[in-house]
């Protein structure tokens, strides 16, 4: 394979690994992505689970290194495997990336729908103003067009409308209760202007118990629910990371609502 062919994920991905281990050796960064994991699990009853997922150097460096392509790679393909617009709808033209994090979930959507020939402008919002650098870092490393603002839900999302589709990649899971009810009504009032709507969620409904009463709420207004499942082929830093922390993502999913926004007025 020659340089141009070099695929741009798995770029990144070297390049993510060789920042983290001009700084941390690899059993730091194992050690990091374990702690990570066992948050993630174990971790969200004590509440503000991002800016946890945050601190120190071996969580910060295995969110961006590890968990954040692992997003990414779920986000593509779940598109990719999403019917395309009915007869009123449109391919997205801007992304409202929410909780952007460093930038997976938004570029995972955007790198399929550029492979559709329709490469929408991401707006990246995190309430974490440490991610922002590393978000447009990542869209910047993946060739997508982007712009970043700190802010938090729901007040971040404006007022969208036809042509923009929200993105939710593990988000929602992150806000508390009252949070994440403000954040569902506001989302609510942006479908109902035309909005589109992609919200990713873990397999798991322990995380997300919520997650069936949103499904069923949402259906009545053209939102479909996806349980998605595939073997996705990893990049070869992460196939090691994967083995070395006593891990095991051969099989990648996430649970999706997904709704393409109405046509902007010609």
């Amino acid at each position: 394979m020659s340089a141009t062919d070099v695929d741009p994920v798995e770029a990144w991905v070297e390049a993510l690994y060789a920042e983290a281990l001009a700084d941390l050796r690899w059993p730091e960064l194992r050690k990091g992505v374990q702690a990570l994991s066992a948050l993630y699990v174990h971790g969200r009853d004590k509440g503000d689970l991002a800016p946890r997922a945050a601190e120190g150097r071996g969580k910060a460096a295995a969110f961006r290194c590890f968990f954040a392509p692992l997003h990414l790679l779920v986000a593509r393909a779940l598109v990719a495997s999403l019917p395309g617009p009915g007869p009123e709808e449109a391919l997205p033209r801007q992304l409202l990336d929410l909780g952007c994090g460093s930038g997976a979930a938004g570029a995972g959507v955007g790198l399929q729908l550029a492979a559709w020939g329709s490469a929408p402008e991401i707006d990246g919002v995190d309430r974490v103003a440490e991610h922002l650098p590393y978000a447009r870092r990542t869209y910047a490393a993946l060739g997508l067009r982007a712009k970043l603002r700190s802010g938090s839900l729901p007040g971040a999302l404006g007022q969208p409308g036809p042509g923009q589709l929200l993105v939710l990649g593990w988000s929602l899971n992150e806000l508390d209760p009252a949070g994440r009810i403000a954040t569902v009504a506001a989302l609510r009032r942006a479908l109902d202007r035309g909005a589109g709507l992609l919200l990713l969620e873990p397999l798991s409904t322990k995380i997300s118990p919520w997650w069936p009463e949103l499904a069923d709420a949402l259906a009545e207004i053209g939102v479909s629910e996806h349980l998605f499942k595939e073997r996705i082929p990893l990049p070869e830093k992460l196939r090691d990371m994967d083995k070395s922390a006593g891990l095991d993502h051969q099989l990648l999913g996430c649970r999706a609502l997904h709704r393409w926004p109405r046509a902007p007025a010609a």
